[in-house]
């Protein structure tokens, strides 16, 4: 019986040793696993990627438009939409136009408009034939033009530009009310 004993000492002994050397060896391993994946990840580089597509959208959670980036007749637009999405409610666009860069303000019905009750449109022109201006509409098409515009004679039915330093009041016909210069 001493020599089983013995035994099972000896056993249990060498089970031990087994078992520290067994949880070193998973040490060594993890460790080694973490340095090759570190290595890994540092070894990759980011490159700078192109992404081109003819329309990009942003789409709130429930599925609707926010926002587009698009081209139009070959020229860049953004379009912010309101909570309603695109084409349902308010929107506010800047771009480039054939005549320039614009930016244009539109109520829920898609009037241009600023505080859905008038609009505003403002537009940088740098063609031979435009020049700059910011015009307000109401709903009743009353507009103001503040800046470049093109002006018809009545009688002679003659068209000049204004300069970008002229105000110009239009009645709802668009029949000039007040002008300066």
């Amino acid at each position: 019986m001493a020599e089983q004993t013995l035994e099972l000492g000896a056993i249990v002994s060498r089970l031990e040793r087994l078992e520290k050397e067994n949880r070193r060896l998973k040490r060594v391993g993890l460790a080694v696993l973490t340095v090759a994946s570190a290595i890994v990840l540092m070894g990759q580089t980011r490159t700078n990627r192109t992404i081109q597509a003819e329309k990009f959208e942003l789409i709130n959670s429930n599925g609707k438009t926010q926002a587009e980036l698009t081209t139009f007749q070959g020229y860049p637009n953004l379009m912010l939409h309101g909570p309603e999405g695109a084409r349902q409610g308010e929107a506010a666009t800047i771009g480039i136009s054939p005549t320039g860069p614009y930016v244009e303000l539109e109520d829920s019905h898609g009037n241009r408009a600023i505080l859905g009750e008038g609009s505003l449109s403002l537009l940088g022109g740098y063609g031979a034939d435009s020049g700059p201006y910011i015009s307000l509409l109401d709903r009743q098409n009353y507009m103001t033009v503040i800046g470049s515009t093109d002006l018809v004679t009545p009688a002679t039915g003659e068209t000049h530009k204004t300069s970008a330093a002229s105000l110009v009041l239009f009645g709802k016909d668009k029949n000039v009310l007040w002008s300066a210069p």
